[in-house]
């Protein structure tokens, strides 16, 4: 049933196209680049994103240009990333097949090294452990919120592959097979927004690879733009994913549930 729902699969707008100084004066861009150092992840597998490391860990990080706010999924009055949230890097070398490599983009800018939209340091690594294909979903969808009562459009933002996630679509591991042309794979992100009400306004799906007919474009690469004006003004947007290799015992999705954001553009 892979022709149920519609997908955005456009082609690739590498990063390196920066926006226009009109755009700069419509929106207000979270670009990640104030996040400060000891709230990104410290190594590829983000070992500071959970409970376990002590002192220095990261559990959320409010955004004061927009008031945005970002974090981990707590359970039990424990924050873990395993739970699902929104973490920070600038990590984007490391090419391990791997959850321990969770928070490696999978992008290189080519002039100035770094990994994030335009050739910017840092990015929000979003990860889902809620499942909606999944018989018994776990958790609560990932989402990143404005404050209670507040809404805004979000115009559009950037994504891009995690690395962990763009190997496992080329190679396949212990958990997830290889998504290919011949089985006609796919995967994709869905973004959600809800009124401050908590009324679902529209969803947006973006695809991270696409295998379904013999000139899709395979696995998005680089930084792309999703546009999220059809949602309207909004409280808050969630994070969910979907694909076609799908645990036949009711355990849901196979590929992992990543994907990497940047630049997020609220209109004034």
């Amino acid at each position: 049933m892979k022709k149920l729902f519609t997908l955005i699969c456009s082609a690739a707008i590498i990063a390196g196209c920066s926006d226009s100084d009109d755009e700069a004066k419509k929106y207000i861009t979270v670009d990640f680049e104030d996040v400060p150092a000891s709230l990104l992840a410290v190594d590829e597998q983000g070992s500071n994103f959970y409970s376990g490391y002590g002192d220095g860990q990261y559990t959320e990080y409010t955004d004061t240009k927009s008031g945005l706010k970002f974090g981990i999924n707590p359970d039990n009055g424990q924050y873990d990333f395993w739970n699902g949230g929104i973490g920070f890097s600038s990590l984007n070398t490391d090419r391990t097949i791997d959850w321990t490599n969770q928070c490696t983009v999978d992008y290189t800018d080519p002039a100035t090294g770094y990994g994030g939209y335009n050739g910017s340091k840092v990015f929000g690594v979003v990860f889902s452990a809620y499942d909606p294909l999944a018989d018994s979903p776990y958790g609560e969808p990932t989402a990143l919120s404005f404050p209670a009562g507040v809404e805004n459009i979000i115009d559009h933002l950037w994504v891009a592959n995690s690395a962990y996630v763009a190997l496992t679509i080329e190679n396949g591991n212990s958990f997830a097979r290889k998504l290919t042309y011949e089985q006609e794979d796919y995967f994709y992100v869905t973004i959600t927004g809800y009124s401050a009400a908590g009324t679902g306004t529209g969803s947006v799906n973006y695809c991270l690879a696409d295998f379904r007919t013999p000139d899709a474009p395979g696995i998005s690469k680089g930084w792309n733009k999703v546009d999220l004006s059809t949602l309207g003004a909004v409280n808050r947007i969630e994070f969910t994913f979907g694909g076609s290799d799908v645990d036949h015992q009711g355990y849901g999705l196979n590929t992992p549930k990543y994907v990497c954001i940047d630049n997020i553009a609220i209109k004034r």
